[in-house]
């Protein structure tokens, strides 16, 4: 195996072993049907629907999401109400499968903004989908794509995403130093997140824009990706896919997981929500979850130093306090360092 699919996977492993086995290790989200469960939008090419077929990037716990119904799905293109990605694309496919393995309770809701035989997306059609997230009340918005210049009807729905607390994310692109000066669009949108790749383990990869801006530069996993099941094997007949778009619906992912956390944690987690939903909040604890800044001035993203351990710890507050509560504290202080004391009680 190539020593960068290999980071790759061991980056998932530890994402699987420690921050999933923090949240989901006693089955709380699955038991706790009175959580809302967190909502992601995937804006790409669709999600194929065939999901016996080996070819399509998809791990057995998607698979039964798709089958049971618990992934939404809606056509911007005009092309088909039905319309779902092809075996001669998959990029929304992949991008949908990655975003589950990474945050495998979050309700995803799929719009493809990708016109059959056509390169590209149109601006109308993404900004329709944004508004539709809008509708549905999402979460967290993921973005792979990007224009070389503003497109005004998307930033005016980016806008009213932001006014609703919705967090975006879109990729930064994969052009290294011809990626223009401004960047690309959306990710280039000072309210929404541009992410970087980097191999598993941490060192940017080479296809990254080199930006001199003092924007925080967040980077995750974008080369040699496989989805892995369970047992941590790739699944069969899947290649491996590089690039920013990949790294993006991780980034989307443990956004979701940060917002999770506080809703198995807290009963009433709206003023926390509040805080991290906020671009500086989120970005607050992204910086926590790294360690330092490494080569070209990114931050690479390990969940588990923040969100890890599920076990029970000894503490001073009570005898046998959870690991979540306890991490849950440690993100309530970093909160509190950037925004001040809470309005509410918090328990």
């Amino acid at each position: 195996m190539p020593e960068n699919a290999a980071e790759a996977d061991r980056w998932f492993g530890k994402l699987r072993k420690h921050t999933h086995g923090l949240l989901y290790h006693d089955g709380t989200a699955a038991k706790n049907p009175g959580r809302r469960p967190v909502r992601v939008a995937i804006l790409d090419s669709g999600l194929a629907d065939n999901c016996d077929d080996a070819e399509v990037p998809l791990a057995r716990h998607s698979r039964r999401k798709v089958r049971a119904g618990h992934v939404t799905y809606k056509d911007f293109t005009g092309d088909s109400p039905c319309r779902r990605d092809s075996k001669e694309n998959l990029h929304g496919t992949w991008c949908a499968s990655i975003l589950m393995q990474v945050a495998p309770y979050a309700e995803l809701y799929v719009a493809n903004v990708v016109q059959r035989r056509k390169k590209g997306q149109d601006a109308k059609h993404v900004a329709k989908a944004i508004e539709w997230a809008i509708e549905q009340q999402v979460d967290v918005i993921s973005m792979s794509f990007g224009w070389n210049h503003e497109m005004a009807e998307v930033g005016e729905q980016i806008d009213q995403a932001r006014a609703k607390g919705i967090l975006l994310f879109a990729a930064a692109s994969n052009d290294g130093d011809f990626t223009p000066k401004h960047g690309v669009y959306p990710a280039s949108h000072h309210l929404v997140y541009c992410i970087y790749s980097c191999r598993g383990m941490g060192n940017s990869s080479e296809f990254n824009p080199r930006f001199t801006d003092d924007a925080a530069k967040f980077m995750f996993p974008g080369e040699d990706l496989a989805i892995l099941e369970s047992n941590n094997k790739p699944v069969t007949g899947s290649a491996r896919q590089s690039g920013t778009s990949f790294a993006t619906p991780i980034a989307a992912g443990i956004a979701a997981m940060i917002l999770d956390l506080a809703r198995l944690t807290l009963r009433d987690s709206g003023e926390v929500e509040r805080r991290l939903k906020k671009v500086e909040g989120m970005t607050t604890i992204f910086r926590a979850m790294s360690a330092g800044i490494r080569d070209g001035g990114y931050y690479h993203v390990q969940p588990w130093t923040l969100l890890g351990e599920p076990k029970p710890i000894e503490s001073l507050h009570t005898p046998n306090e959870s690991h979540q509560w306890f991490t849950l504290r440690n993100m309530l202080g970093l909160l509190h360092e950037m925004f001040g004391p809470y309005k509410t009680p918090l328990g």
